[in-house]
């Protein structure tokens, strides 16, 4: 169920050249940015689609680096523009992948509930994550299992015993870091809409409270759309 305080209102790439400002966006904390990680082929690219244009693309290119999408979500009254960053898996692009962390305000670690390889390597993402949480780079960290379609897929009837103990153990490892666990299908399009409006409720949560309490937060995504901005002003 959607939630009463987060509803999408514009789907496509912001431009404040083209874009008349909405008047509840807030210039000062418009921006949030949210990264996928994990192994190569969990399905962290369709998840991005199907959040940003909300389709499924069976087969499609490798993420080579990274990639990102951009869309205005209203959160809590507020109109944001949220970058979802999508990374590649692979391990000669662990160095490229980790430099997307820095500046995020949620990480999404997915596995794979159809290859058990993805399971046993959940660890070792969740960890590398760890650090920046740790340093407050990152504000939340969630584990998402994805493919859960296919525990009602014929095609997987006689293996539908391994991929619900890989579920289980996927919100075990969840539950041993204190991380909240997410079930999804990018292809059904099951569990999605509400991984990403909690996190985003969460994040904004914990930033109000933070500012409340400290002052406003230093959040490096904006500063990072400023710098941007005034580049493109020289050209």
């Amino acid at each position: 169920m959607r939630s009463k305080n987060v509803k999408t209102v514009i789907t496509t790439k912001f431009s404040p050249r083209t874009q008349q400002q909405h008047p509840m966006q807030d210039p000062l904390a418009s921006t949030l940015k949210l990264c996928f990680t994990g192994d190569w082929g969990v399905g962290k690219t369709c998840l991005l689609l199907r959040m940003t244009e909300d389709r499924f693309v069976e087969k499609h290119e490798i993420t080579f680096g990274g990639d990102h999408k951009t869309k205005q979500i209203e959160v809590s009254g507020k109109l944001r523009k949220v970058n979802l960053y999508d990374t590649a898996g692979q391990e000669r692009f662990k160095t490229i992948t980790t430099s997307f962390y820095r500046g995020c305000q949620g990480i999404i670690v997915v596995y794979d509930i159809t290859q058990e390889d993805t399971i046993r390597s959940l660890d070792a993402w969740i960890m590398e994550v760890q650090r920046y949480l740790d340093d407050g780079s990152v504000i939340k960290c969630v584990v998402v299992a994805n493919k859960i379609d296919c525990l009602e897929d014929p095609e997987w009837t006689d293996r539908k015993e391994q991929l619900q103990q890989r579920l289980d153990t996927g919100k075990a490892i969840a539950q041993k870091h204190k991380l909240d666990f997410y079930e999804t299908s990018a292809k059904e399009n099951i569990g999605v809409e509400k991984l990403l409006l909690t996190l985003l409720e969460d994040v904004v949560s914990i930033e109000v409270k933070a500012s409340e309490k400290n002052g406003p937060i230093f959040n490096r995504a904006n500063l990072e759309d400023k710098k941007e901005k005034k580049k493109k002003s020289f050209c």
